[in-house]
């Protein structure tokens, strides 16, 4: 049996003792030894050995058996069986802790033995948002836990470590989870200046406490504050400006030594409204209007409220109100002066600022109204004269429009424009009381013309529209002529005609003048323009005009105007184009069909005279027909007269060319006479030049030439049988015979050339024969053919 053995702490051994030879006892013992707490066992007889032993250290021991065999009283050499005894390991940190919310753990594992590795798992837990895990290997628990209750929740976790091969009890660890704590309260807030705040800090969590901190802030005059404890906020802050100023505090709640999320609470401290109205007071004449108070404060958007107190006399004010204190009519019934006295309470977003009082004197001495004239209607340009009464111990201020003022009694404004009419103000005064009265200044403005700018027209245009405006001073004006024209809608309508006379036409240039009337004080005023009448333009398009259909029309057309432009009735086209005054006109199928078309030429570049233009008639005749027909086919040496298929047309005239093998080339029906193949082209005229062409060949046949005999032996001379000429005799055919009638070869003529064979066979020496179908041109011709090799 095996010498060595492992087995884990306090585990039953199965060691089986076995020998070489059968039937074989033993007897077994083991010492003690330290860090195994089973003492010595004296010999034990047996076959195996299954007793437990306990490790009671850290480290594996070796314990050592001796077995002696023994057999028919022989005993055998001892042996040494060691078993090395692992030790359990265990864990050894702590079972239990806590943690905040969502922070990351760091428990680390640790075990008695050395070297250990652990597997660890946790369940799923009610309040905790984290999935289970399980089979984790990790000496060190680092997972995140996120608690989703108000309440702390424990987490359990679940922890077997092994060493050696050994694994040992399962060890608990509980982890409590700690809920993160929130502020509730609200996050902002709106105090006046200077006032003691009460704000109370509030949790999702009871129990929760509180530091709250606060920076240094621009325009608050209070210092700092840091650490500060506790679940209100009362101290009073100060704003040293005139504009709200946002103060944050950062508070941090804590619950069970966990610190929530830090929450930013901002305060708007407003600032103290103040009236900033300088000088407060004023002083009025009784029966006159006071000034409007418009009151004014160091801090945009301040609201006003006011109270009034009187002096006994005082009379025609408001006793209170909101907003700026409007311009009153005042009253004092006593000698002297009184006073009129409003306590001003400015307020800004419901904080209440400082009161002020303003105070209005009224006085007991209005002079007589003055009586105020001037010099208008006046025209723009003349001076301006104002007058006012003379009033002992008075100073005089004027005002008026244009930005006028002057403290003379009667002041002159020279050159007056329209921006001095208008009302004039006088405002006389008597030591510290004054009476004022108008005057109506009216400036008549000088007539405005404009006419037309200068034109140019042409003689053919019988009425040339004018038109003028007339502004300013007046709206109405009159039209004249350096000419002997005449103004159908009457010289007195701004906007009308003008029919130029034979002379001005003549003269080229006449000069329309519009002048300004009933312009009250103003001199007239007058516009002018040149009327330029210029010739107008000429156009030829030539004499009417008669052409075959089938030719071209070259245009001649004559025109003092720079631009023209040919259009026709119908639908041709004009080459290159239709503004050459030498077009070529070229007539459609619809034009030739119609037999006749109509063509214009136009003057375009007329400027300003009426469209001129002028036409012509073309006549487009149709040219002859001729037909000649088929290609003619005539034997050398016989006469035929050439007559053609169809010829249609009156007075006609022919041609026919070549003038070759004709007997007259200029009759209709020339005698031709056979010697070679001939193109003839007949061209007939017709009376207008209009021609017909034509053409066809009259085609020679020369007589065929037939061999008798041929040898197709191969060496290249006279291998094959064919007839010269043949080839133009169309649709001849040839049929070869032997002496038995048996045909042997058919053909064409055009396709005549036999080698002797007959189904690819040579024939033999001989005589054949064949019979040449001619057609139309003859009847057959028969003949024999010798083969010799």
């Amino acid at each position: 049996s095996p010498a060595t053995a492992i087995t884990c702490d306090n585990t039953p051994q199965s060691y089986a003792i076995t020998s070489d030879v059968s039937g074989t006892t033993f007897t077994w013992s083991r010492v003690a030894v330290t860090g195994i707490s089973n003492p010595t066992t004296n010999p034990q007889t047996g076959n195996s050995i299954a007793e437990t032993l306990k490790n009671t250290t850290n480290l594996p021991i070796n314990v050592i058996y001796s077995i002696i065999p023994s057999i028919n009283g022989c005993s055998g050499p001892a042996f040494t069986y060691t078993v090395k005894v692992n030790p359990t390991p265990r864990i050894t940190s702590i079972s239990e802790n806590a943690i905040c919310n969502n922070t990351p753990q760091n428990y680390i594992i640790t075990s008695n033995v050395a070297n250990a590795t652990f597997d660890w798992s946790r369940a799923a837990v009610s309040g905790i948002s984290n999935s289970a895990v399980s089979d984790q290997t990790a000496s060190t628990i680092t997972e995140t836990l996120v608690n989703t209750t108000l309440a702390p929740i424990s987490v359990v976790y679940k922890i077997t470590p092994s060493a050696y091969g050994c694994t040992g009890g399962t060890f608990t660890y509980t982890l409590i989870v700690h809920p993160t704590s929130n502020i509730t309260s609200p996050g902002t807030a709106t105090i006046c200046n200077s006032t003691a705040q009460n704000y109370l800090i509030a949790s999702n969590i009871s129990g929760t406490t509180y530091t709250w901190s606060r920076a240094a802030v621009a325009g608050i005059s209070n210092a700092a504050v840091i650490a500060q404890n506790g679940n209100a906020i009362t101290e009073s802050l100060v704003n040293t400006t005139n504009l709200p100023i946002v103060v944050p505090y950062d508070i941090t709640p804590s619950i069970n030594g966990c610190n929530g999320p830090i929450f930013r609470y901002n305060l708007t401290v407003n600032p103290t409204s103040r009236v900033i109205n300088t000088p407060l007071n004023q002083t009025v004449c009784s029966t006159s209007g006071s000034t409007a108070v418009i009151l004014q404060s160091n801090v945009i958007g301040t609201t006003f409220t006011w109270t009034a107190t009187a002096s006994s006399g005082v009379t025609g004010f408001l006793a209170s109100g909101t907003g700026d204190i409007p311009a009153q009519t005042l009253y004092n019934s006593l000698p002297g002066s009184g006073t009129l006295t409003y306590t001003v309470r400015p307020s800004f977003a419901g904080c209440n600022g400082v009161s002020v009082n303003y105070v209005i004197t009224v006085l007991n001495q209005v002079p007589v109204t003055p009586v105020v004239t001037n010099n208008s209607p006046i025209c723009v340009g003349n001076p301006l004269t104002l007058s006012a009464q003379q009033v002992n111990g008075a100073t005089y201020t004027w005002t008026g429009p244009n930005g006028f003022t002057s403290n003379l009694q009667n002041p002159v404004i020279n050159n007056v424009t329209l921006n001095n009419e208008g009302v004039y103000s006088v405002r006389i005064t008597v030591g510290q009381c004054s009476a004022s009265a108008n005057t109506s200044v009216v400036v008549n403005r000088p007539a405005i013309v404009t006419a037309n700018n200068d034109q140019i027209v042409c003689a053919n245009n019988a009425v040339i529209a004018i038109s003028g405006n007339v502004s300013g001073g007046s709206s109405t004006g009159i039209w004249t002529t350096t000419g002997s024209g005449i103004f159908p809608s009457g010289a007195n309508a701004l906007n009308g005609t003008y029919v130029p006379s034979a002379a001005d036409k003549t003269a080229g240039d006449v000069v329309l003048t519009l002048t300004a009337t009933n312009t009250a004080s103003c001199l007239p005023a007058a516009s002018s323009f040149h009327l330029t009448i210029t010739p107008a333009p000429i156009v030829s398009a030539g004499g009417d005009r008669v052409i075959c259909r089938y030719e071209r029309l070259v245009l001649t057309g004559q025109s003092t105007s720079p631009a023209v432009k040919w259009t026709s009735t119908g639908t041709g086209t004009f080459l290159p184009n239709n503004t050459s005054l030498n077009a070529t006109y070229v007539p459609s199928n619809n034009d030739k069909a119609a037999g006749s078309v109509t063509i214009t030429l136009s003057a375009t570049g007329n400027t300003n005279c009426a469209p001129v233009n002028d036409k012509i008639n073309v006549t487009l005749t149709p040219p002859p027909i001729v037909d000649l027909g088929p290609d003619v086919y005539v034997f050398q040496g016989e006469s035929k007269t050439l007559t053609p298929l169809n010829v249609t047309g009156d007075n006609l005239q022919y041609l026919w060319t070549p003038n070759i093998g004709l007997n007259n080339n200029t009759l209709k029906t020339p005698l031709f006479t056979g010697i070679n193949d001939t193109k003839y082209k007949l061209t007939v005229t017709g009376t207008t030049g209009c021609i017909a062409v034509d053409e066809f060949y009259v085609k020679v046949l020369k007589p065929i030439q037939r061999p008798n005999a041929f040898s197709p032996n191969g060496d290249g001379i006279n291998d094959t049988w064919s007839m010269k000429e043949i080839d133009n005799y169309r649709g001849a055919i040839i049929h070869i015979f032997n002496r038995y009638g048996t045909k042997l070869f058919d053909a064409n003529a055009k396709d005549l050339i036999w080698d002797g064979t007959y189904k690819g066979s040579p024939l033999p020496v001989g005589v054949y024969y064949y019979i040449l179908d001619l057609k139309e041109y003859g009847k057959p011709i028969s003949g024999n053919i010798t083969i010799i090799r």
